[in-house]
């Protein structure tokens, strides 16, 4: 590592045992003999842009270092940005943990999807949406990067784990690219321990094809049993089955440069 590298780091300890410019206090400076400063990062999702802008905005590498079996960030919102604003440049494992990191251009501003819809789809009696957002344009070759947010049906009944695949399609319904996420909510647990007053945010990042045709394609969404992979059921506003797939949105695909 260097000056101009961060190393982010899921656990409090034992990072700092052997690595002194490394501080688990988020406003405390990191100082020690090391080129590069460390950092144990609380993964909050809702926060997690800001909090990498602030600390990696002028880094040039950031590495992230994960130790075996951590929840810290089981919905992947790490590299779900790292995977935007950088580009994946390797990945080591080691015995009780593993390294990725990223090559960065900085100044870096670190963004998670903004521009909200509301749209509420019910999935069965378990979960719906109550708003998705993602960029309406996008580069082929580039990630796709698409946020809702999920409630348990009120009064509802839930007790499988549950994964949402969200995909692009093009106009022939040929799927080009998809993201399968476990539904978790901020203490990341599955929807059965939900509140039902709650609405965890919930990330995708699609890779799309570096030759995909300009044009105009549809997003869509499915929620599946994460054990079983049985399809849950859309129901509509009057209560009827409505399918097991739903379109929510549409994104312009431009051609890679």
């Amino acid at each position: 590592t260097g000056p101009d590298d961060l190393v982010l780091v899921d656990q409090k300890y034992p990072f700092g045992f052997y690595y002194g410019r490394y501080t688990i206090d988020a406003a405390t400076t990191p100082t020690g003999p090391e080129a590069a400063p460390a950092r144990y990062l609380f993964v909050d999702v809702n926060t997690l842009d800001a909090v990498l802008t602030a600390w990696a905005g002028n880094a040039k590498r950031v590495f992230w270092v994960q130790w075996f079996e951590s929840d810290t960030d089981p919905r992947h919102a790490v590299r779900f940005l790292l995977d935007i604003y950088g580009k994946r440049a390797g990945e080591r494992s080691f015995q009780g943990y593993n390294v990725d990191w990223w090559d960065l251009t900085p100044p870096t501003t670190f963004q998670l999807p903004s521009t909200w819809v509301t749209r509420s789809i019910r999935f069965a009696d378990a979960v719906q949406t109550t708003e998705l957002a993602h960029p309406a344009q996008v580069t082929a070759g580039a990630k796709l990067p698409v946020a809702i947010r999920w409630q348990r049906v009120p009064g509802g009944a839930v007790d499988r784990p549950l994964k949402a695949r969200v995909a692009l399609y093009d106009s022939a319904d040929n799927r080009l690219a998809q993201a399968d996420e476990r539904l978790l909510n901020d203490r990341h647990r599955l929807p059965s321990e939900w509140d039902e007053r709650e609405a965890p945010l919930n990330l995708y990042l699609l890779a799309l094809p570096t030759d995909l045709p300009a044009g105009r394609y549809a997003v869509r969404l499915l929620v599946y049993d994460a054990e079983t992979l049985a399809p849950l059921s859309i129901v509509d506003g009057a209560g009827n089955p409505a399918g097991i797939v739903k379109d929510v949105g549409t994104v312009e695909v431009q051609p890679a440069p």
